[in-house]
Parts: structure tokens; sequence; C-alpha cells
């Protein structure tokens, strides 16, 4: 969305608070239904919720996500964040909890590096000759993390 979207968007709120019919936005209501229970999602009902609203249009850019940006987010999502994070609630992940995910992710790269280098044909789901993550890898991971 443009500025001009933007504008008319803030606009249309301010209009409603100064008549005294706006309230602040509650959370969405999938979040609530798939983690009831608790007040604070888990890692992975955030980031299904958070996926679908990117695709959507819902947050985001007006209109969803390109097609390689999906499926980019579905691999960060699927291979590299929630097999750490999934279990965790929001509030649980914290700076002590990221610097232990960096320290598992370059412990896998550290290992599969090894292995490679020791000549074992290690395959990723495509079927290509796996490659560790670098660390501006890892970094990206982390900031993903740190932005959903």
């Amino acid at each position: 969305m443009g500025r001009a979207g933007s504008a008319d968007r803030a606009g249309n709120i301010l209009a409603r608070v100064r008549v005294g019919v706006w309230t602040p936005p509650g959370p969405p209501p999938a979040l609530v239904a798939a983690n009831e229970g608790s007040a604070v999602p888990t890692f992975h009902v955030y980031a299904s919720w958070w996926l679908q609203a990117k695709i959507d249009g819902a947050i985001g850019e007006t209109g969803g996500i390109a097609a390689n940006t999906i499926s980019d987010y579905r691999t960060r999502l699927s291979v590299h964040l929630l097999p750490f994070f999934a279990r965790y609630r929001l509030d649980e992940i914290d700076g002590a909890l990221c610097l232990d995910f960096k320290a598992y992710k370059l412990a896998q790269a550290r290992e599969l590096r090894d292995a490679l280098d020791a000549g074992a044909d290690i395959r990723d789901r495509q079927g290509r000759r796996a490659r560790p993550l670098s660390l501006a890898s890892i970094r990206r991971q982390l900031a993903s993390c740190a932005a959903s």
C-alpha cells in the first residue's frame, strides 16, 4: 500500500476515534481459536497465522506476496524455524533462546560441513547436494524469527 492508502486508512481510524466508535483490534480470531486455553500463542500457531495473513495481504503489502516469497517463507519456517521454535509460546522466545537457536544452527552447519568434507553424499529435499548454512543465512533465519 502506498503512502496515500496509508494516510487514508489512518484518517479513517482517526475519524472513528473522534466520534467514539473506534476500538483497538483484538487478536485475529484464527489465532484465538487455534490456541485455545492460552492467551499467548505458540510460535507454530502464530507462524501459521502470520504466513496465511501475508499471503492474503491482511498484513504487509495489499494484494499478498509473490510466489517466490511464499516459497522462501515456507522454507524458512518448515526447515529452519519451526523445528526449533514451534512448541514455544511467543512470550518464551527471548534473546537467550535466539542465541540457543544460533548455536544449534551453527552446530548443524559444522556437522554437515564435516560430513561433506569426509566424503559423505548428503542430499537435500530436492535431491541436490546439501550445503551447510552460511553465517549470513543463519542471520536471516534469526531476523525472520525476530520479525515474526
